[in-house]
């Protein structure tokens, strides 16, 4: 399990998963987010559902009503390409 601040993103350093053209087809994560992040840190959400690499991995998931802004575990998959 990661353990999260409200800044985090994907670090794409640690991937693992079926490989692909050289990189993984699929990673999955499970985070462990703070309470706070839907109004504290600096990164942003972007997207619905399906957030880039930009978007910070709580505020997605509040954004996405996976984790109520209290804090709390979700799974984070990625995909290659999306």
């Amino acid at each position: 399990m990661i353990v999260a601040t409200c800044d985090d993103k994907v670090n794409g350093d640690s991937r693992f998963g079926p490989v692909y053209a050289g990189k993984p087809n699929f990673d999955f994560y499970i985070v462990k987010c703070p309470n706070g992040c839907a109004d504290g840190g600096k990164i942003n959400a972007f997207g619905q559902w399906i957030h880039p690499e930009e978007s910070g991995i709580c505020k997605a998931a509040i954004v996405d009503n996976a984790m109520p802004p209290s804090g709390g575990v979700v799974g984070v998959g990625i995909g290659v390409g999306l």
